[in-house]
């Protein structure tokens, strides 16, 4: 198999394992049954064959990422052909069928690069903390025009609860907290830490 695609461990989900591999947090914050039930979707199937240019025989092989965390090479995730249709998938937010297209979005994006034999992985929790410097802690156009206005990474971080998930260390502890990336004295205090 080609080089590879990383998924952080319980980010991910594919139709043999059980849902509680998956972190309490993502299980409670999405529908998983409706993530499911688009897996042979007529939507599906349009939005592979926009990327691929190539029907789906069958996605019975099909994995997930739950929240769009990943790391790719460029060329095994066919950045160019999605960013060629996300006009499209943007036109689709008003429809009904929106969360089933964002989710159909979500497994196709590695699904695709899977069959065709790309290696996806899983990474585990970090041995020691990292720094990751995460470019949408701020307001950005197309978060807002998929999510609504005002959406930013925090938007989902906010709310969880699992023990496993770190969260902003607060400006009273010496933090940043729920940092916006626009502000310069944000940036200036990153700069020194």
């Amino acid at each position: 198999s080609k080089s590879g695609i990383v998924v952080p461990q319980g980010l991910s989900q594919s139709p043999d394992r059980s849902k509680e591999y998956l972190l309490k947090d993502i299980r409670e914050l999405y529908d998983i049954e409706l993530m499911l039930s688009v897996s042979s979707s007529e939507i599906t199937r349009r939005v592979y064959r926009d990327v691929t240019r190539k029907d789906l025989v069958s996605d019975e092989k099909y994995l997930w990422n739950i929240v769009g965390m990943f790391w790719a090479r460029y060329s095994d995730f066919r950045a160019t052909e999605w960013v060629r249709i996300l006009p499209w998938l943007v036109s689709q937010r008003s429809k009904q069928n929106y969360q089933a297209l964002e989710h159909t979005v979500g497994k196709l994006f590695l699904t695709i690069p899977y069959l065709e034999g790309v290696n996806v992985s899983e990474i585990g929790p970090a041995v020691k903390p990292l720094g990751i410097y995460f470019p949408q802690y701020h307001q950005v156009p197309i978060n807002d025009a998929i999510h609504g206005e005002g959406f930013t990474e925090w938007t989902l971080l906010k709310p969880a609860t699992e023990s496993t998930l770190a969260k902003p260390l607060g400006v009273e502890e010496g933090g940043l907290g729920y940092y916006d990336l626009t502000d310069p004295e944000i940036r200036r205090k990153q700069g020194e830490m």
